[in-house]
């Protein structure tokens, strides 16, 4: 499949573009990056010895570090006292806004928002729905 042809279709897809889509001003934002895979930091927990902010795919085993079970910027081992980020982070992210993916001309999306505009933006691809078809299709707009 041709990358400029991916199908995206949740935040975590779309997660590591997103510090290249941000559209905002704060420039701190940037340093909201995960220490185990260099990724905005989507709904974070705090590591409680260094404070670095660890994204849920990686806290959960399931991002690109998912062998890496503890925090990447002072190898404390993930566990119960991971917190989620407090809520001046909670709060950047949630004012934060991104342009879309598939640059369809949409600026200023909000993270929660990212998942609907994906599944009715006019330049999005997506898998044939014929059960024996693998082709991408790009939406009609």
């Amino acid at each position: 499949m041709n990358a400029q042809h991916k199908i995206y279709k949740t935040i975590y897809d779309v997660q590591g573009a997103l510090m290249r889509l941000y559209t905002g001003d704060y420039k701190m934002f940037t340093d909201m990056t995960c220490p185990n895979c260099s990724r905005l930091a989507i709904e974070p927990k705090d590591c409680p010895n260094c404070g670095e902010q660890i994204c849920k795919p990686c806290f959960s085993g399931v991002g690109s570090f998912k062998d890496q079970r503890e925090c990447g910027g002072c190898k404390h081992v993930f566990g119960n006292d991971f917190k989620n980020a407090g809520k001046a982070v909670q709060g950047l992210l949630r004012n934060a806004t991104f342009s879309c993916i598939y640059e369809c001309g949409k600026m200023y999306l909000p993270l929660h928002k990212i998942e609907d505009h994906l599944d009715v933006c006019r330049e999005r691809f997506y898998e044939c729905p014929k059960a024996d078809c693998k082709h991408i299709i790009k939406s009609a707009g």
